[in-house]
């Protein structure tokens, strides 16, 4: 059976997405992945809340995905 272009993972579009986000921005995303909230994200990193809030929109808006969730199926997929 033949994989559709869709369906071949790539891992160097993962790579490339993720290149897309600065390094803050990828170290709030990675923990948005590995289920911390916003709040537990600032106390680690030591930002404020809203700081955490604007690298994930701004994070979800590079990469156009529509939410977290997609962004880490994008991840995952390598799209």
């Amino acid at each position: 059976m033949k994989m559709s272009e869709k369906e071949t993972k790539n891992p160097t579009d993962s790579i490339m997405l993720l290149d897309k986000l600065t390094s803050r921005q990828k170290q709030v995303m990675l923990m948005v992945i590995k289920g911390y909230r916003s709040k537990e994200i600032a106390k680690k990193l030591g930002i404020a809340v809203r700081t955490v809030e604007q690298h994930r929109y701004m994070s979800l808006k590079v990469t156009e995905s529509q939410n977290s969730l997609h962004f880490a199926q994008k991840v995952n997929e390598g799209e």
